[in-house]
């Protein structure tokens, strides 16, 4: 069981509705990201880290499109 936490990042739409994007570092050289729409289940994708900076690129692109950390 992987008990490393996520950090949760949300966008709102200007019609009311929200998106929710989840980032967790796995320790095994992997991170996973989950995303969807709030509400609705939400689509994962665990990745191998490359490059030491991957995880900072992803979460810097995401904030850069309205994300903002939720926790």
């Amino acid at each position: 069981m992987n008990l490393n936490p996520f950090d949760f990042y949300r966008f709102d739409n200007p019609d009311g509705s929200s998106k929710l994007w989840a980032i967790r570092y796995n320790h095994d050289g992997t991170f996973t990201t989950f995303w969807g729409k709030s509400g609705a289940k939400l689509t994962s994708k665990t990745k191998g880290i490359v490059h030491p900076d991957d995880m900072h690129k992803l979460i810097r692109s995401k904030q850069r499109k309205g994300y903002e950390h939720s926790g």
